[in-house]
């Protein structure tokens, strides 16, 4: 075990028997209006969680067992609720007997069918489910999964690093040498669709292994989403590329934001009211488009309390994964996995959450040199 979740095992042991977590659940019930309304994200559910992660993104995972332990205490403590209620109790259209928890999922993966949804309906919880539109159509991996096996083998193999030309070598390396997953981050929070997607290229055509994503990390087919409708879950639009929203030109984020949109209520008949932000990053030009599009509300993965009257297109996540509550006897701690969606990490200092919010676009005059680029505040 390594240091820091030994202290965060015993910090969650304290903070619960002391009684600070529900001195802090009660103090955020006050501020939240009455009740607290946590939305909790998660990607893919696992069969072979330690298969999945020597090849996947490990923040991404969660394997079945861990996320029935996590049902079961959302169960017993929270109302599970679909985000169109959620949305109605936020904006007091609607009133809530106890606090409310959302289980929503991103991007779209085959293996939240496979083996989410049995364990969703023995708890008879509700979920939304936002998909991107693109990868669904194609049936291939994500782009975020492409790019991630490619950054591995280019951190663990010398020689794929000195076929890779000079230039994006550079733009990897820039970030330092902290690896694969704080690579990836930082490239698709700094850089547009295209420039991954040309990444992505150079960096398969210098790699001498077989740096792909597994096979289980797929996206659903057009038959999954309409199976998960169906079943009574919500589906969202999560853009058709899974791009970070604010790396696009205006005209671009439209086509993202209406293209997916269209596209999954042409696939499940029915209308697409909520949106999540792609890395959860966001700005008001953004939101303005999602309001022209006739969406009701949008996540971020800010990890920050909803309250009553909020806006409800910044509406924050806690995003867990098969790490975010796992005690000192390698299993899910119930203390950690209550400090989590307490807030009572960022209550205490023990986390500091990554804010979403990104700089509005700056237009850029016809006659300046750098005519028909982009810059940002």
């Amino acid at each position: 075990m390594n240091a820091r979740r030994l202290v965060k095992a015993l910090s969650a042991t304290a903070i619960e028997w002391s009684g600070l977590r529900w001195a802090v659940a009660f103090g955020a019930r006050q501020v939240a209006g009455g009740r607290r309304v946590v939305i909790v994200g998660y990607h893919r559910v696992c069969a072979d969680f330690e298969g999945e992660r020597q090849r996947g993104i490990e923040t991404c995972l969660i394997s079945r067992e861990t996320f029935r332990a996590h049902l079961d205490y959302l169960a017993r403590r929270f109302d599970l609720s679909t985000m169109s209620r959620a949305v109605e109790v936020l904006a007091g259209r609607a009133r809530a007997r106890r606090d409310l928890a959302v289980i929503t999922f991103d991007d779209g993966y085959q293996d939240v069918l496979e083996n989410a949804l049995p364990i969703l309906r023995e708890f008879d919880a509700p979920a939304t489910i936002y998909v991107s539109s693109g990868p669904v159509t194609s049936r291939g991996h994500f782009p975020h999964d492409r790019l991630f096996a490619l950054l591995r083998a280019f951190e663990e193999s010398p020689a794929m690093r000195a076929r890779v030309p000079a230039e994006t070598r550079e733009t990897i390396l820039r970030r330092g040498q902290a690896g694969a997953k704080a690579w990836l981050h930082d490239l698709i929070r700094d850089e547009t669709p295209a420039r991954l997607e040309g990444l992505i290229h150079e960096l398969a055509h210098a790699s001498d292994v077989l740096a792909r994503p597994p096979h289980r990390s797929l996206a659903l087919d057009w038959d999954g989403v309409r199976a998960l409708c169906d079943g009574g879950f919500e589906i969202g639009a999560h853009t058709v590329s899974h791009a970070v929203l604010t790396n696009l030109e205006p005209d671009a984020v439209e086509r993202e934001i209406r293209e997916s949109k269209a596209a999954i209520e042409r696939a499940v008949g029915r209308p697409v009211r909520h949106f999540a932000y792609c890395n959860g990053f966001w700005n008001e030009a953004v939101i303005r488009a999602l309001v022209r599009a006739g969406y009701q509300s949008a996540v971020t993965t800010e990890d920050r309390l909803n309250r009553l009257g909020d806006d409800p297109f910044r509406l924050g996540r806690r995003v867990l994964w098969e790490g975010s509550a796992r005690g000192l006897q390698d299993r899910t701690s119930r203390s950690m996995l209550a400090c989590q969606l307490d807030g009572a990490w960022t209550a205490f200092g023990l986390r500091r959450p990554e804010p979403g919010r990104m700089p509005e676009p700056v237009p850029v005059p016809l006659s300046a040199p750098q005519q028909g680029t982009r810059r940002l505040a």
